[in-house]
């Protein structure tokens, strides 16, 4: 059974982007310092879903920011688990593959002119085509103005919802959850 309620989170060092969802609509998007966000998620009853990016094994090098998120995204497992909130991670891979799989006619026009300004080419002297793993946190953000119908805001003035930074990344990974239903 699909629960009603969401958290979905982007989870960082010390903060978080998250968005708050009800019924498969946007209620409100933050960004969080990790505590906050965990007192936050720790007030959940079982009938909520906490859908979060999780970090994939990858080749480049780990930071003390990378080290410090994969710490507090296994605090955030370990207290949802103590509280009986059900979670779901999505890898950030699954998430890239998703915008780019289900925005194309947003996000490969941008990915082209990315691969044309960088120059980057195939062995065979042509462009590199167009992948998921161009898809960055811009990328994102277009797409999920496209597919939510969020206008860019005015110069100085705040997105719908609260929108921003990493709150954009926590919208995409509830999509890319919604889309999976």
């Amino acid at each position: 059974m699909t629960k009603s309620k969401w958290f979905a989170v982007d989870p960082g060092s010390t903060k978080s982007g998250v968005v708050e969802m009800s019924n498969k609509f946007i209620v409100e998007a933050r960004i969080m310092e990790n505590d906050a966000l965990l007192s936050m998620l720790k007030e959940l009853d079982s009938d909520c879903l906490v859908l979060y990016e999780d970090i994939f094994a990858y080749s480049n090098r780990l930071g003390e920011d990378v080290i410090n998120t994969i710490k507090f995204i296994g605090v955030l497992e370990h207290e949802m688990r103590k509280c009986s909130v059900e979670t779901k991670a999505f890898f950030r891979w699954q998430v890239k593959k998703f915008v780019f799989d289900q925005y194309r006619s947003v996000v490969v026009p941008r990915i082209e002119l990315k691969i044309e300004k960088k120059n980057q080419k195939n062995n065979d002297g042509k462009d590199r085509r167009p992948s998921h793993v161009y898809v960055d946190d811009r990328i994102v953000v277009a797409a999920m103005k496209s597919e939510w119908s969020i206008p860019t805001p005015k110069p100085g003035k705040k997105s719908m919802y609260n929108l921003a930074k990493h709150s954009w990344q926590a919208l995409a990974v509830a999509t890319t959850y919604m889309n999976s239903l």
